[in-house]
């Protein structure tokens, strides 16, 4: 993948020692007869549904396992998913309970998201992110659960392709919220970030807009205000957008002057309705109803395909056929009542509840399954018995009545 995933590389250890003690595992073996009669869901309010799953496995060497799962309806209900970041923006992780202190945002229920970075200097999540149609990271080659503009549910793997075009040119956008390369083009968002990564040899123009417009899959047009040196950090307002432009791309854009006129567009790969939000995370291990083992195509490291198939606390996130109902599922792990799920467990368990399609998202001590009156897995952080801080969540969210 572009980035190394540094955590998995630290556990690597204690990974081979657990994988050596734990029994041969294929990857798209199911080891709890899970079945979709032994589900008993639970009205929590209008279009949200929950379900507590305790089962034992085939073996006498098999601990047990004690779950979670939400069942989230689209349809009618007023219900959508957010893919939230945290409060503050820029370089910035947060426990799950600080996504409910959203102001304006009526939270019902979240899930831990995308994997991120361990290193001090780097909070960002590996995969796609999209917030309120705006674009605010860029995809590692993993699988992504969006929503589109007709409130539907997808899961896929999908490039993307970004362009920047003003008066005599089109070059193609690098990435976003990230510092630019040699010769790249990199676009930083307010909406994201606090301000731009100081470097050498790039310049900046500021571009206003007159609103957030969705940008995945759809064109935002925007006007030149100012031109700058990005040698010191320029400073962010939730509306701005910044144009870094670096080495020999600066000689593509020498027609940008204060009103100018410049469209950034951005488009995914098989995918043609516009993206209200994506969160990403990976692998998928359901297809078409089929517990599917993909870690490889993805690109995960050799450490996280060994981890993968062993049993650890697990979040995972499905969707039915239709995409108007999503399925969150957490697996409490490392406990006495509960050993957690390998990958294709969670893939079983969320085929039982009706998914058609799902996807692991960060696990260990990520995982985390809030509602308004707390969590309902125990996590794992034993520190304080709080998930760990994260990049992003998946959030349910009731919308305002127009």
């Amino acid at each position: 993948m572009a980035r190394v995933r540094l955590r998995m590389a630290l556990v690597v250890p204690f990974v081979v020692l657990a994988g050596l003690a734990a029994p041969a595992l294929r990857a798209t073996e199911c080891t709890y007869p899970f079945a979709a009669e032994d589900l008993t869901w639970r009205e929590e309010e209008s279009g949200i549904w929950y379900a507590e799953v305790s089962a034992r496995g085939k073996g006498k060497d098999i601990l047990p396992v004690h779950a979670h799962l939400l069942k989230i309806e689209l349809d009618d209900t007023g219900l959508t998913l957010r893919s939230l970041r945290p409060l503050g923006r820029s370089l910035r992780l947060e426990q799950i309970v600080d996504f409910f202190r959203k102001g304006g945002v009526d939270v019902r229920a979240a899930i831990n998201g995308d994997y991120f970075s361990f290193i001090e200097s780097e909070k960002d999540p590996l995969g796609l992110h999209v917030s309120g149609g705006q674009l605010l990271w860029f995809p590692a080659n993993t699988t992504s659960l969006m929503i589109d503009e007709t409130n539907r549910a997808v899961i896929g793997r999908h490039a993307i392709t970004a362009s920047v075009v003003g008066p005599g040119f089109s070059v193609p956008l690098a990435g976003v919220n990230r510092k630019a390369e040699r010769d790249e083009v990199v676009l930083y968002s307010g909406f994201y970030r606090d301000d731009t990564i100081p470097q050498q040899g790039c310049d900046g123009y500021r571009l206003s807009r007159d609103k957030l417009e969705p940008m995945v899959n759809g064109s935002v047009k925007t006007v030149v205000e100012d031109r700058f040196r990005v040698v010191n950090a320029a400073r962010m307002e939730p509306m701005d957008l910044l144009l870094v432009v670096c080495g020999a791309a600066r000689k593509k854009v020498t027609a940008l002057e204060s009103g100018a006129e410049v469209t950034i567009s951005s488009k995914l790969s098989g995918f043609d309705p516009v993206v209200v939000e994506a969160i990403s995370g990976g692998p998928r291990i359901l297809r078409d109803r089929n517990v599917v083992s993909e870690a490889g195509q993805e690109g995960f490291s050799i450490a996280q395909r060994f981890y993968i198939p062993q049993r650890h606390p697990r979040s995972a996130v499905g969707v039915s056929k239709d995409g108007k109902t999503v399925f969150m599922l957490v697996a409490e792990g490392r406990l006495k009542r509960s050993g957690g799920l390998t990958a294709a467990d969670a893939a079983c368990l969320l085929q039982a509840a009706g998914a058609n399609d799902a996807m692991l998202f960060d696990g260990g001590g990520s995982v985390a399954l809030l509602g308004p009156a707390g969590f309902y897995n125990i996590p794992h952080q034993k520190r304080n018995r709080t998930a760990r801080d994260l990049a992003n969540t998946l959030a349910v969210i009731r919308r305002k009545k127009k």
